[in-house]
């Protein structure tokens, strides 16, 4: 601690190094001020600038209409996916479950009503008899066995049927689907892991 008083003589000796060291503090303040704001500036564009999307107001079951089951909010550009979807058709119908609150994108909606509603795309769907129609709901996700064994892997409910369900599956199953299904062997099973599609 020395120095200090030393210091002292010297800027009283040379009132110009005073203030050139004011001088140079004053310009790093200002340099970090103005770094701060340009980072803030930065900031407010990115999150400040919104786009009207559309929300889920509820759980949406595949298949359900969506019309009276969203509303219109503004969020942030940078939090908003590249396919959300702003406005619908009427006739709107959930192609796949959306969770409350999600942000509705184009993938989940179709322009169809009943079965094809839900059906991805190049899918059939198959009428299997004679189901506990009890245990399934549209959207779920199964797997057809027939015979002791898997004959399609990935399946979707479609629709409840008085009888039993209709089936979604790859197009490729759906011939062994339908066989199996005329001769009242095919049985739905329900799995626990989503369909990847």
């Amino acid at each position: 601690m020395r120095w200090i008083p030393r210091l002292r003589m010297l800027l009283a000796r040379r009132p110009w190094l005073y203030w050139l060291l004011v001088a140079l503090m004053g310009l790093g303040v200002a340099t970090q001020v103005h770094a701060s704001v340009a980072a803030a500036q930065r900031a407010r564009d990115h999150w400040g600038s919104t786009v009207t999307v559309l929300i889920a107001d509820r759980r949406i079951a595949a298949g359900d209409p969506l019309i009276a089951a969203v509303t219109h909010h503004q969020l942030p550009t940078a939090m908003v996916p590249a396919s959300a979807v702003a406005e619908l058709p009427h006739d709107a119908t959930a192609r796949q479950v959306i969770a409350q609150g999600e942000v509705v994108v184009g993938n989940d909606i179709v322009a169809d009503s009943g079965p094809a509603a839900v059906l991805p795309p190049r899918w059939l769907a198959v009428a299997i008899d004679d189901q506990n129609t009890a245990m399934f709901a549209v959207g779920d996700h199964v797997s057809v066995l027939a015979g002791g064994r898997t004959i399609s892997a990935e399946a979707m409910v479609v629709a409840l049927l008085e009888h039993g369900v209709a089936v979604g599956v790859p197009a490729e199953s759906a011939p062994a689907v339908a066989d199996a299904a005329s001769q009242r062997l095919a049985v739905v099973a329900l799995s626990a892991s989503p369909l990847q599609r």
